[in-house]
């Protein structure tokens, strides 16, 4: 498992982004691509970010 430090930057006036070094991302184990829409929640300290099943998908196509 990789592990890096990274930083949470403020993206407007309503949200922000969390940079992923690419060092993660071009690891083999990383799990998403470019612009896949993700579901992101909050469980106790840690947010966890998830693929999208399958279903949610395709009622978005």
């Amino acid at each position: 498992m990789k592990e890096k430090e990274t930083q949470i930057y403020k993206f407007g006036r309503g949200g922000a982004c969390i940079y992923i070094p690419m060092d993660i991302f071009k690891d083999s184990a990383f799990p998403f691509e470019i612009n896949e829409k993700v579901r992101m929640r909050i469980d106790g300290r840690k947010v966890i970010i998830e693929k999208l099943k399958e279903e949610a998908k395709e009622g978005q196509a």
